[in-house]
Formats: C-alpha cells, sequence, structure tokens
C-alpha cells in the first residue's frame, strides 16, 4: 500500500475522529480507511489511534507522528505545486515591436493586461512608424508608447 496514501488516511482520521466521517471525506470505503490505517500502525509497529465504539482518539505517538505527517502531505503538496508551476505560469522576457498608432491603440492594452495576469514577465515594447531588427533592444521603453 502507498505509504503516502496511508498518510493522508491517517491524517483524515485524526481530524475527524472517526473512521466513517473520514471515510466520507476521502470518498472511500470505511473498511477501505481502516485497512490503510491498521497497514500503517503494522508498519511502523506502533498504535496511533485508540479507537472504541463511541470514539476515535489519537495516542501520544499518533499525535507526534500527525505532526510530522501533515508536514510532509504539506511538502509533498507543495512540491507537486512547484513542478507544475514551473509551466504553469510564463516568466521571462518579451519584446514587441508596433507601428506607432496600432501599439498605442491595440498592443498597450494588452500588453497591460498580459502583464496583469503574468507578473513575472518583462515586456519590452517599441512603437515605431518605422522596421526594426529583431536584435534591436531599446535602452528604456518610455510612457506613451515611444521607444529608442
Amino acid at each position: 500500500m502507498n505509504r503516502f496514501h496511508q498518510l493522508h488516511v491517517y491524517v483524515a482520521v485524526a481530524e475527524e475522529e472517526g473512521f466513517a466521517a473520514a471515510a466520507r471525506r476521502l470518498q472511500l470505503s470505511p473498511p477501505a480507511v481502516t485497512r490503510a490505517v491498521a497497514s500503517l500502525e503494522d508498519t511502523l509497529g506502533v498504535k496511533l489511534l485508540d479507537r472504541t465504539t463511541r470514539y476515535v482518539r489519537v495516542t501520544e505517538a499518533g499525535r507526534r507522528y500527525l505532526e510530522d505527517a501533515r508536514q510532509l502531505l504539506a511538502g509533498l503538496e507543495a512540491a507537486d505545486e512547484a513542478a507544475a508551476g514551473i509551466n504553469a505560469e510564463p516568466r521571462g522576457h518579451l519584446a514587441v515591436t508596433a507601428p506607432v498608432m496600432f501599439g498605442r491603440l491595440f498592443v498597450m492594452p494588452g500588453i497591460v493586461e498580459y502583464l496583469e495576469r503574468y507578473p513575472a514577465m518583462e515586456v519590452d515594447a517599441v512603437f515605431l512608424d518605422r522596421s526594426v531588427g529583431f536584435r534591436y533592444r531599446p535602452a528604456a521603453v518610455l510612457p506613451g508608447g515611444g521607444g529608442g
């Protein structure tokens, strides 16, 4: 059984203070939740939960393990988000050239919206009524759309 799955189930049982509530939260069957926790306890060789027909409580060892399990799961979630986030949002540099009037009326509003949506981007916009080569790098972008 996957250890992260066991941790996830254990945390849910501990937080919900019950197997049935944890099963509902995780959308698993109660027997699957019971098996995951029992398997985790067997693997660790320690009792994590005190169970009766009326309650489920975390043992002292279970409380310490719960804290560590939460940190591990949070770290895993952060790693997943970081990995997905590398490609999820553009970052870097974008150079745009356009004729002056077209740039002011159509390109500049699009650039503003783009930068609001993707703040990790940098945009150099040059609005000139002449052809500009791709290697051209303006020293500064002037307010109002003028460039080098």
